[in-house]
């Protein structure tokens, strides 16, 4: 995985050309969501793709009974890879009887009130 602020380029990220922005921004303020298929072009997309897979910092975050868990970035992948089949096989297990969360996070590295990064986005 490479570091976090990658320098790898790629294509400039713009929005697929004919998209109706006006129509879309409309949508989105009736319903306060809107879904735009194939939003970017392919050459931006598979370069998303690619940074979401190959360069972000992902933690990853999951529950097993009463406890939670978060390994940051790079912990999960330093688990031999039998372990982390059992960790997930356990979670989901427990999940057939009660709640239970097993999720990719992408700490948010903004500051917050008093300097401490906060909560970031998820991805399951």
């Amino acid at each position: 995985m490479a570091e976090p602020h990658s320098t790898v380029t790629g294509p400039e990220v713009r929005l697929r050309p004919g998209i109706n922005l006006q129509f879309c921004a409309a949508v989105f303020a009736k319903h306060g969501r809107v879904h735009i298929p194939q939003v970017f072009p392919d050459d931006v997309a598979i370069r998303i793709e690619r940074a979401l897979r190959e360069e972000t910092p992902w933690s990853r975050v999951f529950n097993h009974g009463d406890k939670h868990h978060d390994l940051g970035p790079g912990i999960w992948q330093s688990i031999p890879e039998d372990k982390r089949t059992e960790v997930a096989a356990a979670v989901l297990a427990n999940g057939r009887t009660r709640f239970a969360y097993f999720l990719r996070e992408l700490p948010d590295r903004r500051p917050a009130r008093g300097g401490a990064a906060s909560r970031g986005v998820r991805d399951s």
